[in-house]
C-alpha cells in the first residue's frame, strides 16, 4: 500500500483545518443572525407596513430636496 500525503488515506490536513474554520464561522455568523432576530422581533411596530414607511420617507426626502432647492443661499460652482 503506498503512503498517501495525510495519514496514508489521502486526507490533507490542511483542507480539514479549513473546513473547520469555515464551519465555525459559519455557525458563529448564524448564531449572531439568530440573536438579533430574536432581540428585533420582541420590538413592536406602529401598524405600519414596509410600503407606507417608503412612501411617508418618499415624501420627506421629496419635500427636504424642494426646500434646498428653493433655499437663497445655495449657489451653484
Amino acid at each position: 500500500m503506498p503512503y498517501y500525503y495525510g495519514y496514508g488515506f489521502g486526507i490533507d490536513p490542511l483542507y480539514l483545518l479549513v473546513v473547520l474554520v469555515c464551519t465555525v464561522i459559519g455557525l458563529a455568523a448564524q448564531n449572531y443572525i439568530n440573536s438579533t432576530y430574536k432581540t428585533w422581533s420582541k420590538v413592536r411596530s406602529d401598524g405600519d407596513t414596509g410600503a407606507t414607511v417608503g412612501s411617508r420617507a418618499q415624501t420627506w426626502c421629496k419635500s427636504v430636496l424642494r426646500s434646498v432647492a428653493a433655499s437663497p443661499d445655495v449657489t451653484p460652482s
